[in-house]
């Protein structure tokens, strides 16, 4: 074992100086990846913030054609009112009935619009259906009871 001692230090720093070049290009790489990780995630969530912003919007529109209809529901309901008016006392008697029923059902729609804005996902498309559906039955409902006491008058929405 005649090796020179000399080499001793010139083979570590030239180890210690490899290390260091591996550990900055790790480092490198590393910061690069962060760099990219925290690009796509900037990415992610400007998506997420306009499939919200759509979403919304679509609310927003869907819950304003429904209070449209609704307000057209209340006012066929007084409509039927008035009609029952000038009916014999029978007739009168069992529309007043069914104008406070559909009343009923007017309000329970109005109250199930409001609360779509808490349904999210399958919850929401669930609701929205229930709601249309209810204002399409309510709506056929009055208009045959308008039909029944003067044939002509009754338009159904839109």
């Amino acid at each position: 074992m005649n090796k020179p001692l000399y080499l001793i230090p010139i083979l570590s720093f030239t180890l210690h100086l490899g290390c260091d070049d591996t550990a900055s290009g790790i480092q490198k790489d590393t910061r690069e990846a962060l760099n990219n990780a925290a690009e796509g995630a900037q990415e992610v969530a400007k998506k997420v913030e306009r499939a919200t912003e759509h979403a919304d919007d679509e609310l927003d529109a869907f819950r304003e054609q429904r209070r449209e209809d609704i307000d057209a529901l209340e006012e066929k309901i007084e409509q039927l009112d008035e009609r029952a008016r000038n009916a014999s006392a029978d007739v009168q008697a069992q529309v007043v009935n069914q104008a406070r029923e559909f009343e009923q059902r007017r309000s329970a729609l109005k109250a199930q619009l409001e609360q779509l804005e808490d349904a999210a996902g399958s919850q929401w498309a669930q609701a929205k259906a229930r709601v249309s559906e209810g204002i399409v039955a309510l709506d056929r409902d009055v208009d045959q009871a308008l039909n029944r006491l003067s044939p002509t008058s009754a338009r159904p929405l839109e």
